[in-house]
């Protein structure tokens, strides 16, 4: 059934029965344009959890393992990486695994427990995961990570990006996801920087110094790869390559 539809947080799409669906996560700023960063940057894999006392023990038991993640938009105390993408380069990530945890993305990709397919999308892999979504042709659910229980504009501007593309190849959109596609449809003169520029926490990570995190997050295109999450037997850890 080609059927699309839009949650704004974890919260609200723990609430949906995911059976038979694919799960797209998206966090814009940062943490799917992150995972795309460090996979493109040769990271063997990235394990997602959403605690901080999680990813504390992994890298106990394992000190090879990369740390990174952020709370509050800035990296924890005793952590190897932030959650900017500008941090993961070859020299620090390239044939390691990097645990990461995140205000809201990991948590995102937690809420999907139960769906059939988990995969992380956002501008710098846009097409490849549209053409993914069009091929499978199944029921999808647009997983927005949204800020601390709250819709985020910019994760539902990708969204509506994906909402608006499926609508026209025959999709059925269904209305949150509609909303959002004509959200995206309203301002589409407007480069797409400056609309995360002037997204709350795109103006939220200028504060604090990440201005590039958001340029570099508008990048269109720069990678056909998919990461795709399932969640490590046993564990409440999300391993994704």
């Amino acid at each position: 059934m080609k059927y699309v539809e839009l949650s704004d947080t974890p919260h609200e799409l723990s609430n949906f029965d995911k059976s038979g669906h694919t799960c797209v996560v998206i966090d814009i700023l940062r943490a799917t344009t992150t995972i795309q960063a460090a996979l493109a940057a040769g990271a063997l894999s990235v394990w997602a959890c959403g605690e901080l006392e999680t990813a504390l023990k992994l890298k106990r038991d394992q000190p090879d393992l990369v740390l990174a993640g952020e709370r509050g938009g800035i990296r924890p105390k005793g952590f190897d990486l932030g959650n900017s993408p500008l941090e993961f380069i070859p020299k620090l990530v390239s044939g390691q695994t990097v645990v990461l945890t995140t205000t809201n993305g990991t948590r995102a990709l937690a809420a999907c427990f139960g769906a059939k397919r988990v995969l992380t999308g956002c501008y710098l892999n846009a097409g490849a995961i549209l053409k993914l979504l069009v091929i499978e042709g199944g029921p999808c659910f647009l997983a927005c990570a949204g800020h601390e229980g709250t819709a985020s504009a910019e994760d539902r501007l990708f969204a509506g990006f994906l909402a608006s593309e499926l609508d026209s190849l025959g999709f059925q959109i269904g209305e949150k996801a509609r909303i959002a596609a004509e959200e995206w449809m309203a301002n589409l003169t407007l480069p797409l920087e400056d609309r995360l520029f002037g997204c709350p926490h795109g103006q939220a990570l200028c504060q604090l110094g990440f201005a590039s995190d958001v340029r570099f997050a508008a990048q269109w295109d720069t990678s056909v790869r998919v990461p795709q999450f399932t969640l490590a037997a046993g564990q409440n850890i999300w391993v994704g390559i």
